[in-house]
């Protein structure tokens, strides 16, 4: 090795493990800074949740599908896509909303802090909704959905739910 003896070649390798080490724990508090993990306020009330939401009821999971959205802004432009589940539901009653419609398509996040809710096929629900715009796959414009999350009082606690809101 010419010139190097063994503690400079030692010490060069040290020194190495430290950058790496050091590159990796920036990396880690970069990546925790830049991401936006699900948080909401769960402390919403039932007529708090009501009121901002644009449709309410009561219903039931027929199925559900994954889909993928592009981001905005420049998420968008570097063509990031991303999970989200589209759930078919029986409606059984409404509180607030399109009350004529018995059968309803809502989306959320596919979970893994995107604050999606995880509906089960088969098991009824209180859905809490309301009208977002985003964009699809290869489309150029955005789309209309029905939106829910679990920062928007969705649940499947129905008796307890559709009684604290004053439903029948």
């Amino acid at each position: 090795m010419g010139g190097l003896n063994r503690s400079a070649i030692s010490l060069i390798f040290c020194c190495m493990k430290n950058s790496l080490l050091l590159s990796l724990l920036l990396f880690i508090a970069l990546a925790t800074i830049y991401a936006k993990p699900c948080t909401c306020d769960l402390g919403i009330t039932p007529e708090m949740a009501l009121k901002d939401s644009d449709m309410v009821f009561r219903g039931t999971v027929i199925a559900c599908d994954t889909f993928f959205v592009r981001a905005d802004g420049y998420a968008r432009r570097s063509g990031v896509v991303y999970p989200m589940v589209r759930c078919k539901l029986q409606v059984d009653a409404w509180l607030k909303g399109q009350s004529w419609q018995r059968r309803i398509t809502i989306v959320t996040g596919s979970g893994g802090g995107d604050c999606g809710y995880r509906f089960a096929r088969g098991k009824a629900y209180v859905v809490y909704a309301m009208w977002t715009k985003i964009y699809v796959g290869g489309e150029s414009a955005k789309r209309r959905f029905r939106y829910t999350s679990i920062c928007a009082r969705t649940t499947d606690k129905v008796e307890a739910e559709w009684k604290a809101l004053g439903g029948h």
